[in-house]
């Protein structure tokens, strides 16, 4: 687990935004979706490899979060469910909420707004 998850994870399990959407997931579900998307059957030939990615989140639209594992970089992607694109939107992480108005979005982006923590904070 990257540190920049993994420490804010101890913290809070996962982040909601105002509607209930799992912006960050709660840890059990960070690990059975990683497990899914890592075995190579979430899109048998038709997506390209998940490997390199640790998912962490959604935007209740089907749209992923995901952090770059290999090599290991302090960047958030979005995975686009429909076509299988990975869009850079943020710094790290800790830019998800950190700092962030309600409704603000991830990398100034809109469709991934977020609104706060589930419990605590998310640094």
């Amino acid at each position: 687990m990257p540190a920049q998850l993994g420490a804010p994870l101890q913290e809070t399990d996962g982040v909601a935004d105002a509607y209930g959407t799992d912006v960050v997931w709660p840890l059990e579900h960070i690990v059975e979706q990683n497990v899914l998307f890592w075995s190579g059957e979430a899109c048998a030939g038709l997506c390209m490899p998940f490997d390199p990615l640790l998912f962490f989140g959604d935007n209740g639209g089907g749209d992923q979060y995901a952090l770059v594992v290999e090599p290991e970089r302090d960047a958030v992607f979005v995975w686009d469910h429909e076509t299988d694109s990975r869009v850079w939107v943020a710094g790290g992480s800790t830019s998800i909420c950190g700092g962030r108005s309600p409704g603000a979005g991830i990398g100034g982006d809109s469709r991934y707004a977020v609104a706060g923590p589930r419990t605590g904070y998310f640094p």
